[in-house]
């Protein structure tokens, strides 16, 4: 991937990790992304670790990178030292996102963004990962389609990270869910949790899922967050959750793997109630059952940000397009990819602070396809607007041939030309 001088690439290290580094100088030597410093080299590899467990036996491997619609898609398979399965999984990273996630300073360089600090991905089950701590009676698998398989029966079973972090740094969760059967509104039967305290506040959010809605909840207040969100029934939704300070802020969107990702706010901002300090709890982010009930769900992916990485974002939520990280333009004879195979280049010149560009969304059947300039081909029409039944209505396609007239219609047009031909078909 090219940015601007900049080249950024993968690197596996030992075979047990996969980082990011960028090279200003075409590939001659190269730097890790993130928090960058040259005098502290574990925390360089730290900052630009791609997927990191928290388990030095649990890992991708076997890789290989490729560039698609803006992003990097990582493929390959995954390591593990207790479960016998071999996953081959997509790992897709960066791309057109309306959420941007914090950087690790207040105003990062393109190689200061943060990393998620821990990542559950469903080549390993919750219990053997050394950085999770899960408990109950439930059973958890990984079935064939991929994806963490989760039941209880009349019990409990929950699995969650727990990372340092200052109130104000504060924690963002993000998780991906598919409900089967069960879930309740009133109750904790299958959650997502986010909790961060320290010595003076305590603040804990729980999200709960059914089949058809999610409910957001501040437990120290015992009280319902906004409004439910509806949830298209056996289908996955994406949750992504962050408390800065005593601010909430939670958006959502469908679980899949496009290239532009559209997050909806629930909830923006929201002041949380402290239940006072708490010198046990520091940042944990939680998923699963914690009250005792029979439930089916997956857990397509879960990822937690603490500390410096969180940063202190998202809590107070997120202005569009103001709070968006940009992206760097690439130079003369390099692109950077944006969505749906459009790619940008700077022409004539540098951009400066506060111009705006639009890319016009355009027709499948554009009316510039009637111009045998715009649209040699006969294969490549127009097309009118389709009606359900009933005749197509009359169409109307008015020319302006003196584009200076002041009174069109009025005026003397021009063809320019001697000759001009009008070709109809398919009607």
């Amino acid at each position: 991937v090219y940015f601007a001088a900049r080249i950024v690439g993968l690197y596996a290290a030992a075979d047990n990790a996969v980082f990011l580094l960028r090279s200003d100088d075409g590939g001659a030597t190269w730097e890790y992304m993130g928090d960058w410093d040259a005098t502290l080299a574990s925390l360089q590899a730290a900052g630009a670790l791609v997927v990191n467990t928290g388990d030095a036996a649990t890992y991708l491997k076997d890789f290989v990178g490729v560039s698609h619609r803006g992003r990097q898609v990582l493929i390959g398979l995954s390591e593990s030292d207790v479960t016998t399965s071999t996953t081959l999984s997509a790992t897709f990273l960066g791309g057109a996102t309306t959420v941007t996630l914090p950087g690790r300073i207040a105003y990062p360089a393109p190689y200061q963004r943060s990393r998620w600090t821990e990542s559950y991905l469903p080549f390993e089950l919750p219990a053997n990962i050394s950085s999770m701590t899960t408990a109950g009676a439930g059973t958890d698998t990984i079935s064939l389609d991929g994806v963490l398989q989760r039941t209880t029966s009349s019990n409990t079973l929950t699995s969650y990270f727990g990372n340092t972090s200052t109130i104000a740094q504060g924690i963002i969760v993000r998780m991906g869910i598919t409900v089967v059967t069960g879930g309740d509104l009133a109750a904790d039967n299958i959650i997502m949790s986010l909790r961060t305290a320290d010595g003076s506040d305590d603040y804990k959010v729980i999200v709960r899922f059914t089949r058809t809605a999610l409910r957001m909840y501040d437990d120290n207040a015992s009280a319902q967050i906004g409004i439910d969100q509806s949830v298209p029934a056996f289908e996955g939704i994406d949750v992504l959750g962050a408390i800065a300070g005593d601010k909430f802020s939670l958006w959502v969107r469908d679980l899949d793997s496009k290239s532009d990702r559209n997050w909806t706010p629930l909830i923006q901002n929201h002041t949380l109630t402290s239940g006072g300090g708490s010198a046990a709890v520091s940042a944990i982010a939680l998923f699963g059952t914690s009250a005792s009930s029979s439930n089916g769900y997956k857990i397509h992916e879960f990822h937690c940000m603490t500390g410096t990485n969180a940063n202190g974002g998202l809590g107070g939520g997120q202005s569009n397009p103001a709070d968006l990280r940009g992206r760097t333009f690439s130079r003369r004879g390099r692109y950077i990819g944006v969505d749906d195979g459009v790619r940008l280049s700077a022409i004539d010149g540098t951009a400066m602070a506060d111009q705006t560009w639009n890319i016009d969304s355009a027709a499948d059947h554009p009316i510039s396809r009637i111009f045998h300039r715009e649209s040699p081909s006969p294969r490549s029409q127009w097309r009118s607007v389709a009606v359900t039944s009933g005749n197509v209505p009359e169409q109307i396609i008015p020319f302006v041939l003196n584009e200076n007239a002041t009174t069109l219609g009025a005026e003397e047009q021009g063809f320019g030309s001697t000759l001009a031909y009008l070709s109809l078909s398919g009607i």
